[in-house]
């Protein structure tokens, strides 16, 4: 394989949104240059801040801010509905189910309104919006409970103290969240710290916890951490988990649900 500079680049990146993580001597025998090549690669991938090098190869990152919620809801979007729709499958009637923030689980509402006696929670401003509108449409029949708290305007969400409190007295049968990236090394993490306070406590008054997460997620490591990667009884990708992660994902009990 013959490439140059930033070609050889585009190619490593490529890797790391199938992979999530590259190894130098994967990539130098792939690229057909010496090990010394990749790491110069890898070196100015990470001062451009689109890689995270580590010991023996690159992880991917994600960026340190968050895009608006209005354009969350279109990026990915054909990946994101896979998601919500393999996601509304888990979902039984009488179940008390929290969905979290995100763009990702917004995509469950619509394939949940058959659902009998279903009782849904949800700090998600979009998520509040679908299901009141399909409420008042008759289209859904279920109980609907906000979670009040300190309001992001920027994202549409709600977080906070007074949040947290309300997740304490709170069970859920199952609990549906998103990620802004997650990997074996550095677990499921966040943008916001608010934010992925009030995604722990879910997981934690959860009895099945679901990642809902796309292909981009896979590999990234943001600056807050929810948990490691075992706290998940669930991922629902629209792309295979990376084949180095199939045993360590088996040890950790953790299921991956290949959306389709």
């Amino acid at each position: 394989m013959s490439l140059e500079g930033e070609d050889r680049k585009a190619y490593i990146l490529d890797m790391l949104d199938t992979m999530g993580k590259v190894k130098v001597n994967l990539l130098s025998e792939k690229l057909q240059v010496t090990p010394e090549t990749i790491r110069r690669y890898l070196e100015e991938l990470e001062r451009e801040n689109r890689i995270k090098r580590v010991y023996g190869g690159a992880v991917k990152v994600s960026g340190g801010v968050e895009l608006p919620y209005a354009d969350r809801t279109i990026h990915n979007i054909d990946a994101k509905r896979k998601i919500g729709k393999s996601a509304a499958r888990l979902v039984c009637d009488g179940e008390l189910i929290v969905i979290d923030v995100g763009t990702t689980t917004l995509q469950m509402v619509q394939h949940i309104l058959h659902r009998k006696n279903l009782v849904v929670v949800t700090s998600s401003f979009g998520a509040l919006k679908e299901l009141i509108q399909y409420r008042n449409s008759n289209a859904f029949s279920g109980r609907i409970i906000f979670v009040g708290g300190d309001i992001n305007s920027r994202q549409m969400t709600v977080s906070g103290t007074l949040a947290e409190d309300f997740m304490e007295n709170l069970y859920a049968d199952k609990a549906f969240v998103s990620v802004a990236g997650f990997s074996l090394d550095g677990g499921l993490t966040s943008y916001d710290l608010n934010e992925c306070t009030l995604t722990r406590k879910i997981l934690h008054h959860a009895g099945q916890s679901i990642v809902l997460a796309d292909q981009s997620k896979i590999g990234c490591r943001n600056h807050f951490k929810i948990g490691d990667l075992s706290v998940a009884d669930k991922i629902i990708c629209n792309a295979p988990a990376p084949a180095e992660w199939e045993t360590a994902l088996a040890q950790m009990g953790v299921e991956w649900i290949c959306a389709e």
